[in-house]
């Protein structure tokens, strides 16, 4: 098998789920995380050319909410591009984004709280109920 550069992966990817987005099939899509801003920075003319493509909206994250969806390790310090289909999914993901925060800075951030904000997430990444609580458990339990 021939070997993919990783600057061709990341690309490849970012199509894709600009693609996914700009159909409908997911409200909003990840990037894979990025090493630094500055890595992230070499692939943003590409994701901006992709989201103009595809008709999605283009942000970027510095770190992903804190949830059991994902290990916490992967959230922070997370450098990822946003591939958002509407308004609507960027206001709910900024509302959830700063909630958990809030949360979190004033130590009410329980497990009930931890649960609503990452099935908050898996829904804004369109995945389904159960393969959120798959994570949410494999999650848990790590």
């Amino acid at each position: 098998m021939r070997p993919i550069d990783p600057y061709s992966y990341h690309c490849g990817v970012m199509d894709s789920f600009c693609e996914i987005v700009g159909a409908g099939v997911k409200p909003m899509a990840l990037s894979h995380p990025f090493a630094s801003p500055e890595e992230r920075a070499e692939y943003r003319e590409y994701a901006a050319k992709m989201a103009g493509q595809y008709g999605v909206l283009l942000a970027e994250e510095d770190s992903l909410p804190v949830t059991p969806l994902f290990p916490a390790d992967a959230c922070e310090g997370a450098y990822v591009f946003l591939f958002i289909g509407s308004q609507a999914v960027q206001e709910r993901y900024r509302a959830l984004r700063d909630r958990t925060a809030e949360l979190r800075r004033t130590g009410q951030y329980d497990l009930q709280s931890r649960l609503e904000s990452a099935r908050e997430l898996g829904r804004l990444l369109g995945y389904t109920p159960e393969a959120t609580e798959r994570m949410i458990a494999a999650n848990l339990e790590a």
